[in-house]
């Protein structure tokens, strides 16, 4: 993920990248926040969390391409991976995890059994 730091470093020398772009977009945003009434200021909340989860899902690359998800979803149903549950489950915890890194890290304070990233 890139940080306010690399983000500034790299727009002095570079164009900056997309990431780049939307963190400067939610800092903007989250400066804006205290000059603003309560509407005002839930709307601009909602702008940053999807501001934000934009950014990180630019930052990350799934592990499971969209079209590979539903070929999976397809073998599932089918049980075709019956056979083969433990690994499944633990596959699907690591995407389940990957996902909620994009969606909101915060939902992961309390970590998912079994996908812990200090393994």
């Amino acid at each position: 993920m890139v940080t306010s730091d690399e983000a500034a470093d790299s727009m002095r020398f570079t164009h900056p990248t997309a990431p780049e772009l939307l963190l400067a977009v939610e800092q903007q945003l989250t400066d804006l926040l205290d000059e603003l009434d309560d509407q005002w200021r839930y709307r601009i909340r909602v702008a940053i969390t999807a501001v934000a989860m934009v950014r990180r899902e630019l930052d990350s690359e799934p592990s499971v391409p969209g079209d590979d998800r539903r070929d999976l979803a397809e073998r599932i149903r089918a049980g075709d991976l019956d056979d083969r549950t433990d690994a499944l489950v633990s596959d699907l915890l690591r995407t389940t995890r990957e996902r909620l890194e994009i969606v909101n890290p915060a939902w992961l304070e309390d970590d998912i059994p079994g996908t812990s990233t200090n393994a």
